[in-house]
């Protein structure tokens, strides 16, 4: 190559790079890691009302009157866990732990009941370093454990008298 061809070259590449770093000056801001996380955090919430909603709906496809959910937390991945503090009316409580041990104990799955709660991580049935700070199923007066082996498992705390469900469903 001769003198000539390289600075042609070096040429043609100062105005590429310079054109790049214009575009890149005056092109949109890239997001914030803020705004990131925001939209990150809507992503598993929305999968994890998807996911989980689908469990509590009755034999019209209607969710429980005024449910809704308060936290949920998506470790996504490999070996997932979705966490869901749900709240709905106290009334609602023993219709949907009845029609959510039908749907299961239908399935063949496993089943595992108690109504002893002694650490929010101790029924867990893997580490508790990845359970939200939220999920506290101990200071619940009244609770009704109930666990499903079913392709990885399920784990809801019914509180009846206080309207609250805690669920976390993992895969592995």
């Amino acid at each position: 190559m001769d003198f000539r061809t390289t600075r042609l070259y070096l040429a043609v590449l100062t105005v590429l790079l310079g054109m790049a770093g214009t575009l890149a000056y005056f092109g949109p801001k890239p997001a914030s890691g803020e705004a990131m996380a925001t939209a990150s955090a809507a992503v598993h919430r929305e999968h994890v009302e998807s996911a989980l909603g689908s469990l509590f709906r009755d034999a019209n496809g209607s969710l429980p009157t005024g449910m809704r959910f308060v936290h949920t937390r998506c470790a996504c991945g490999r070996d997932a866990h979705d966490w869901a503090l749900i709240q709905v009316a106290p009334a609602e409580v023993p219709r949907i732990r009845k029609r959510i041990v039908r749907q299961y104990v239908n399935a063949r799955s496993a089943l595992r009941t108690s109504s002893i709660v002694k650490t929010d991580g101790a029924m867990l049935p893997f580490s508790d370093e990845d359970r939200p700070s939220w999920w506290t199923p101990s200071a619940l007066p009244d609770p009704e454990v109930v666990g499903f082996d079913h392709f990885g498992g399920f784990l809801y705390v019914f509180s009846q008298s206080t309207g609250k469900i805690y669920v976390v469903r993992w895969t592995v």
